[in-house]
């Protein structure tokens, strides 16, 4: 009786932790239980050297430059909180949805260029084109071949999509997200419905890249083609006709004054966008964009994390555990440690000069996630379970 007894509580106590195993996809586990929804998780800056993050990262790369929405991430006690809403399974992430603020971009470049500058080309073209004694056919033609190449555009959103876009599959956490702030929180956050994307196959953060960069590369020689064309435009008008376009009467009189400034600004909008994009071009800045972002894995943790740095091959990323490591230099030579914990999300950032001493930390403060607790009370209840029987048998015998 006392074995069947031993026996019935033994199995009972196996099928519960059984039933509270992580959720498998794939090769890999997704690893944060139900129960966290609702959790609230907090982060705080526990440590900035202001003075001695200048002299070895520099102070043309500041903490508010890498967590640039993050709120105040520059300050020592600052303190930030995410509360998770819903978890999605089966869900895709969208390549183009990553380069999301950068492509926007080239979308926004595309519409400008055959919009309003080609409609500012084209006033240019016609005015020349009414007065023959100022200029010939041959360099009316020059000019409208300028035009046809600028109102080409770039990409549309639509060709960016049909031409890049991969998908990847991925659990989506969503939460609400408060930015790091010394004091109260808001009562709303600074983001409702942040989508926090686990990607279910280390490979697909690799393809991910490779994907991004294949759209990147092959655009910014359109964006390249296209700025040449509009300051060639405004050479050859600059070397002969200048005079009789700022000559003419109002309101036409400003329209190469316009194309000058809109081109201006396209020139330091495209020296923008390539310096943004070049995380997009190389594995090193891909995966300091990548981990600076926070982003979150699979379980078991460390061999999903091994596995990303192993299939991104880049002498300066190293993992030990569930820390990766990043070795670089600016100013002086520095080290940046992730740490990552079991729900397969950033415990802590931490910056680390040549000598070993830290003089940044993102540290997450601890939480009780129900699920995880769950495994140590069930096996505290077998242990005392089995324990109660064994002394009831010893006793009876």
């Amino acid at each position: 009786m006392n074995k069947k007894i031993l026996y019935s509580f033994s199995f009972l106590t196996l099928f519960i932790l059984s039933t509270i195993q992580p959720v498998v996809a794939g090769d890999y586990e997704f690893p944060v239980p139900d129960a966290a929804i609702g959790i609230v998780t907090k982060t705080n800056i526990k440590l900035y050297d202001e003075g001695m993050w200048k002299d070895v990262v520099g102070d043309d790369l500041l903490p508010d430059d890498i967590w640039d929405n993050d709120g105040d991430v520059d300050v020592q006690g600052a303190k930030s909180k995410s509360k998770v809403t819903e978890i999605k399974e089966g869900e895709q992430l969208k390549g183009t949805d990553v380069a999301d603020d950068e492509l926007s971009l080239v979308v926004d470049m595309d519409a400008a260029l055959k919009g309003d500058i080609a409609a500012l080309v084209d006033g240019i073209i016609k005015n020349l084109n009414n007065n023959q004694s100022w200029i010939d056919d041959g360099t009316i033609a020059n000019l409208t071949a300028y035009l046809n190449i600028i109102a080409l555009g770039i990409m549309t959103e639509a060709e960016i999509i049909a031409n890049y876009e991969e998908k990847f599959d991925c659990w989506m956490v969503i939460r609400d997200k408060w930015n790091f702030v010394k004091g109260a929180f808001p009562s709303s956050p600074n983001k409702a419905d942040d989508e926090v994307p686990f990607i279910e196959d280390p490979k697909d953060v690799l393809n991910l890249f490779l994907g991004i960069k294949k759209a990147i590369e092959e655009i910014l020689p359109i964006i390249d083609n296209r700025t040449l064309y509009i300051n060639g435009f405004i050479g050859q008008i600059n070397s002969t006709h200048l005079a009789y376009l700022t000559a003419l009467p109002s309101p036409n009189n400003t329209l190469y004054t316009d194309l000058s400034n809109i081109a201006g600004a396209i020139n330091i909008l495209l020296g923008g966008l390539a310096n943004s994009l070049d995380k997009y071009l190389y594995k090193e800045d891909f995966l300091w964009d990548a981990f600076t972002a926070g982003i979150p894995v699979m379980a078991p943790v460390e061999d999903f994390l091994e596995e990303i740095i192993d299939i991104f091959d880049e002498d300066a990323w190293t993992v030990d555990g569930v820390v990766v490591t990043y070795e670089t230099s600016r100013e002086e030579d520095y080290t940046v440690e992730f740490t990552y914990g079991d729900t397969g999300t950033q415990d802590s950032v931490i910056f680390l000069n040549d000598d070993g001493e830290e003089f940044y930390i993102k540290l997450g403060m601890p939480i009780v996630i129900p699920g995880y607790d769950l495994f140590i009370v069930l096996g505290l209840s077998a242990i005392f379970i089995i324990g109660l029987i064994y002394i009831i048998n010893k006793k009876r015998t």
